[in-house]
């Protein structure tokens, strides 16, 4: 069963907390070419190849490495780890997407990262959002825990490190981290 239809995309803005990003809805289909594992980089196939790979799918992964992923809006009640209804729509996307048949044998870190915001427990939250996010896509859509590894970066790693308080750094990033 579809839970949506694999031509729909929108971004939803919502009414955010403070502190809350956009909740974005994606296409699953968009999703699925996006993490697919031979979507991995250079860097990450050569290394596969060789041997030389020697990380485990539960450390911060290098900004440098070229994994297959995608980072998605998922919303949060202000700078908790309680998803919002936005948040939650966003997730239902990415469930659908996880559950197709190309990624089905697939395994994913689901990376949470925050934007500076002065507070100094945003490794501590963004731990806190990436198992929230893990348990609802295991409670609601059956999604094998064992193919999800939460994995909270704080902080550390923005996507815009120029304005490192900007909410474009407040994301879900789904790295493909299959045979780590």
């Amino acid at each position: 069963m579809k839970l949506i239809s694999a031509s729909f995309l929108a971004i939803l803005i919502a009414l955010p907390l403070t502190g809350a990003a956009r909740a974005q809805v994606i296409d699953p289909e968009v999703m699925v070419e996006k993490v697919a594992q031979e979507r991995n980089g250079p860097l990450v196939t050569a290394l596969k190849e060789q041997g030389a790979l020697t990380m485990t799918p539960d450390q911060r992964l290098p900004p440098s490495f070229d994994f297959a992923s995608m980072d998605v809006g998922v919303a949060f009640d202000g700078d908790s780890h309680l998803l919002t209804t936005q948040g939650m729509k966003a997730l239902r996307s990415v469930a659908a997407a996880l559950g197709d048949a190309r990624l089905s044998r697939q395994n994913f870190q689901v990376a949470a990262h925050m934007a500076a915001n002065g507070r100094a427990d945003t490794a501590r939250v963004s731990a806190k959002r990436a198992q929230a996010v893990v348990d609802h896509l295991v409670y609601f859509y059956g999604i094998p825990r064992d193919r999800l590894v939460p994995v909270g970066y704080g902080d550390s790693a923005p996507r815009n490190a120029g304005n490192p308080a900007f909410l474009e750094n407040t994301r879900i990033a789904f790295v493909n981290v299959t045979g780590l």
